[in-house]
This record gives structure tokens, C-alpha cells and sequence, in this order.
């Protein structure tokens, strides 16, 4: 069992402590090759620094890209472990639970099946998971110094790097070497980041060891929550087959009392409505089947090997080995201390304190609000199907959107755009695009380039995989919007997105790929 004490101080400890980071830290062969990753991409802050209203945000996603496109076979699992059992095999077999580093590969590679399912069919919790983080008063302080939480497409960006940098950690060949430099990462970041009268570090054991649950655990209970309510929009359409309730304005009364938007109830009630009573038995059957997805999604998040996972990527952190929970129970209790009135440190789910997190929670909802058809298909394509009733039916929109959100990321990111400063990639989506000016050589991203809200339209049927990620538009899309819309009859192009006018010299400009 674990070590978890009540005391405010006593998780003020600093990262380290028993930990695989603490392990890798003092083996310098595992160590200097991943900081050496890092400080090479410190080197190019500029390059990956997003400015929005004067904040500035030092974006990591192209970081995690170049270690997993590093050649060096030293920074595979089995090379990772091998050499944190021989520089201190009695340590490592306290924290893995394993006797030796094949015995750990296998159990882990176990544990990162599980949790990467479990993570990637319920991405849409994870709007839940980050508003549980801003619960803690560290993580609120830690956020108010840093400013980000203050700007909507921040926060946004900050939202999608998460979501995407985890995708790309559980991943069984370089899970270890990933997660120890996020671990690298947030402990150089956030260094000097402390209260000013008593010095005591904001990123600390218990503030990363809450955020950790609002991943390995909360996600369950936002699963939970929505399950429940969805039962209850199913038992209001079996007392409508019962009572044959089929008008338009009843259903419509009755679908906005069980807690649905007005959009969404009037869709429905206007489907329904047309078929009468076999529109509701269709309801029933599609509201059932959805229940019997969450109760799916529940038994996959519950497993003790999800638990495992998340574990072994908060030891990578620096979470002490004795804070950390093995079992879904355990995760359950701890979730208890750390919400219980007796711990000040976590404020409840609708407390105003500390100051500031209600602005932070408002411009949180505001940057992941999803009411145009572009802002639907932004969350869409890599999956984070958060706040619009036409996604949140699903709670991962299918691989195809994932292999797409992976191709805009790997193949765009660390390149700043000269006139908004965004960094492509920091927002993990199909329809921001990089473009090259085939004249002044300026780049500029594709929803500011030539001051036109034109996003990329995706014809169906024409994405391709090919020698790598391909993407296409088909040549009526191309015709009908970018062709018409910038004039051009030669425009040359080097993917299949298609070229727009630079902003900055009018020149006709060459998509990157």
C-alpha cells in the first residue's frame, strides 16, 4: 500500500524521491541522451514559441517528435530498462515490481496496451480531466504565473499538445524515453515557479501526483457521470413509448427537461416526430447501445493494468515510488484523501477559490467551445469530440481521424507563422496548414495567410497512405473553393492541399508537406 499522509507538507517534496526518473538521473547514459534532446530544442525556443495577447507559450510538440524520429536504438525500452536494472537493480525492482528489465518490458508493454485503449476511447473526458487539475491551488498558481490560462487559443493549444503528446508516449517502443522527458521537461520549466513567501515549488509531489489521477482516474468517473445521465434520456423515451408521446413540442418539453441543449433536443424531437412511435423504439435501441458502450469504456478504464501504466509514466515523472497507486481501488481512495475536506490543498468542483480559477474555468470553456462546423471539425480530426452535441454521441471519432491529427502534427510542427505566431502542430488538427511564400520564402499558416477564414475541405475517399501520411483534396473540392476563391489556374502545389496568395508579398505560395 501506498504512503499517502493528509498533511499539506508533507507532498511539497521536489520531483525525485524513488522514482525511474530519479533512476535515470543518476545513470548518466540513460540521462544526457534525452536532455541532450531537450537542450537542443531549447536552443530553437523562438522557432516554437506561440504569442497570443502578449502571453507567450514555448510550445513542446515537435520536442517529443524528435525523440521518437532519434535513430539511437539507446533510447528504446528494453535499452532504457536494461540499463536502470544494472545501475540499480534493487531499486528498480522495488519501483516496477519486476525482477528483472525483460520481466518489466513485458509487463509494461502489457500495462501500455491497456492504457493507450483506454486513453484513446475516451478522449472526450479529457475536458473533464483538465478541469479537475484546476482544483489544486498549486496547479491554479502554477498556471497564473505562467499567464497561459489567460488567452482561449492557449489554452486550446495547450489542451490538444496534452492530448497529442500522450498519445505519442504510449507508444511500447520508446514509452520509457518519452515519459522521462516530459518528466525533464515540466521539472526544468517550472523550476522557478514558487510561493514567495515560503519558496516552496508549485510543481511539487502532490501537485503533480493529483494531476496525474485527473487522467489515470477521473476519467472513469466523467464516463460514469455520463452513463448515468444518458439512462436517464433513456428512460424518458421508454415513458414516451409507453405514454405515445410523438409530437414535435412534447418531445421537445421533454427532451430539454432531461438536461439536452435546445439545438440538439429540437433535432432529435423533429426526427422523432416524423416517424412517430417507431422513432422513439429507434431512440430507445440507439440510447441503449450507447450505454452499453460506457459500460465498455468503464471495464477497460478499471483495469489494474491501465493503473500500472499511468504508474510507471507518473515514476518517469519523478512521483515518489510509495504515492503511487497499483489498483484501481487504490487510485479510488487516494482520489478520496486528495477531494476530502481534511486536504486543503484541493478546493471542491464549483468552490470560487482560490482567486482566479473561475476566470481560468470561463476562458477554459470559451477556448473549447465547439458551435461552427470548423470548430467541430478542429476537435474532430484528432478525436476530441468536447463540447458539441453532435460529437459528444461519440467518445472517439475512429483511427482514421487519429493517423490524420498524427499527420498534421509530425509533418508541420516547429514552424512559426509570421504574422499570428502560431506554431502548427501546437494545435493538432486538419484544418490549420502551413504555407511557404515561393517568393520572400515568408511562412505563414493557412487561416491567416492571405486574410481569408478558409479552411481545408477534405473530399471523402481521397485520403491515402502511401510511403507515409498522405492527405488529399479532390480536384472538384480544390475547384470550388481555394481555385475560386484565390483566382489562380497555375498554382503550384507540393501536396494535395492546395496554395494560397502570401499575405505578406501577394506571391502565389506553395503548400509544405
Amino acid at each position: 500500500m501506498y504512503k499517502f499522509v493528509r498533511r499539506d507538507e508533507a507532498l511539497d517534496e521536489a520531483m525525485g524521491g524513488d522514482s525511474l526518473f530519479a533512476l535515470a538521473k543518476a545513470n548518466d547514459d540513460v540521462f544526457k541522451k534525452i536532455m541532450k534532446i531537450f537542450r537542443d530544442y531549447q536552443r530553437e525556443k523562438a522557432k516554437h514559441t506561440i504569442i497570443e495577447g502578449g502571453v507567450t507559450y514555448f510550445s513542446m510538440l515537435e520536442l517529443f517528435n524528435n525523440l521518437l524520429g532519434d535513430s539511437n536504438v539507446a533510447l528504446n525500452d528494453d535499452r532504457i530498462a536494461a540499463e536502470l536494472f544494472t545501475g540499480d537493480a534493487v531499486n528498480a525492482r522495488a519501483i516496477t515490481g519486476a525482477m528483472s528489465a525483460n520481466a518489466f518490458v513485458t509487463q509494461l508493454n502489457t500495462a501500455i496496451d491497456a492504457t493507450a485503449a483506454s486513453f484513446r476511447q475516451n478522449l472526450a473526458a479529457l475536458r473533464d480531466s483538465f478541469k479537475e487539475t484546476y482544483r489544486h491551488k498549486d496547479i491554479i498558481a502554477l498556471l497564473r504565473d505562467t499567464k497561459v490560462v489567460t488567452q482561449p487559443g492557449l489554452v486550446k493549444s495547450r489542451v490538444f499538445e496534452t492530448a497529442y503528446i500522450l498519445d505519442r508516449i504510449l507508444d511500447k517502443k520508446r514509452f520509457l524515453a518519452t515519459s522521462l522527458l516530459l518528466g525533464i521537461m515540466h521539472v526544468e520549466r517550472f523550476k522557478l515557479n514558487k510561493d514567495e513567501d515560503t519558496a516552496r515549488p508549485f510543481y511539487n509531489q502532490g501537485s503533480a501526483l493529483f494531476t496525474l489521477l485527473t487522467f489515470s482516474y477521473t476519467p472513469a468517473l466523467s464516463v460514469e457521470r455520463r452513463s448515468t445521465w444518458e439512462q436517464g434520456v433513456l428512460s424518458y423515451f421508454q415513458r414516451a413509448l409507453r405514454d405515445s408521446i410523438t409530437s414535435k413540442e412534447a418531445l421537445l418539453d421533454g427532451l430539454i427537461d432531461e438536461g439536452l441543449n435546445e439545438d440538439w433536443a429540437n433535432e432529435l424531437a423533429t426526427e422523432i416526430a416524423k416517424k412517430g412511435t417507431a422513432g422513439v423504439q429507434e431512440q430507445i435501441t440507439t440510447w441503449g447501445k450507447r450505454i452499453a458502450g460506457y459500460e465498455k469504456s468503464l471495464e477497460a478504464l478499471k483495469l489494474d493494468a491501465v493503473q500500472y501504466g499511468w504508474k510507471m509514466f507518473g515514476s518517469c515523472l519523478g512521483i515518489d515510488n510509495g504515492l503511487l497507486p497499483t489498483t484501481y481501488a487504490e487510485a479510488t481512495e487516494m482520489w478520496g484523501q486528495f477531494t476530502a475536506n481534511t486536504y486543503t490543498r484541493v478546493v471542491s468542483a464549483n468552490s470560487a477559490s482560490p482567486m482566479g480559477r473561475q476566470a481560468i474555468l470561463a476562458t477554459f470553456d470559451q477556448a473549447l467551445k465547439a458551435e461552427s462546423v470548423w470548430q467541430k471539425a478542429d476537435f474532430a480530426s484528432f478525436g476530441l469530440t468536447l463540447n458539441a452535441s453532435a460529437l459528444t454521441a461519440m467518445s472517439y471519432v475512429g483511427p482514421v481521424a487519429r493517423i490524420l491529427g498524427w499527420y498534421t502534427s509530425s509533418n508541420h510542427a516547429g514552424l512559426t507563422c509570421g504574422g499570428c505566431r502560431t506554431v502548427h502542430g501546437s494545435r493538432v488538427s486538419l484544418v490549420r496548414l502551413w504555407h511557404r511564400c515561393s517568393s520572400c520564402k515568408s511562412v505563414y499558416c493557412a487561416h491567416c495567410a492571405s486574410g481569408m477564414a478558409l479552411y481545408a475541405a477534405m473530399a471523402v475517399g481521397v485520403v491515402s497512405a502511401v510511403g507515409g501520411w498522405w492527405m488529399g483534396m479532390g480536384s472538384m473540392v480544390y475547384s470550388a473553393t481555394v481555385g475560386w476563391l484565390t483566382g489562380s489556374t497555375t498554382t503550384r502545389t507540393t501536396s494535395y492541399f492546395m496554395a494560397r496568395k502570401c499575405k505578406a508579398c501577394g506571391t502565389q505560395t506553395e503548400a509544405i508537406y
